[in-house]
């Protein structure tokens, strides 16, 4: 199973990204966080296969 951690504060897109992977088989979103500082925590918590990230995520940069 390849879990898929999304990072968007875009309630549509994360609405729209989920409904395409769990078309997916052997995919699972498995969380989804609105903020940079969430993201950090998330990604140490649940160690995810994917991340996806939404580039307007804030309040600080991403890849950071």
């Amino acid at each position: 199973m390849t879990t898929v951690l999304i990072a968007s504060a875009d309630q549509s897109l994360v609405f729209q990204l989920r409904s395409a992977l769990n078309e997916m088989d052997g995919v699972r979103a498995e969380h989804v966080v609105d903020s940079t500082d969430e993201l950090t925590a998330a990604v140490l918590r649940l160690d995810p296969d994917v991340v996806l990230v939404h580039d307007e995520l804030g309040p600080d940069p991403a890849l950071q």
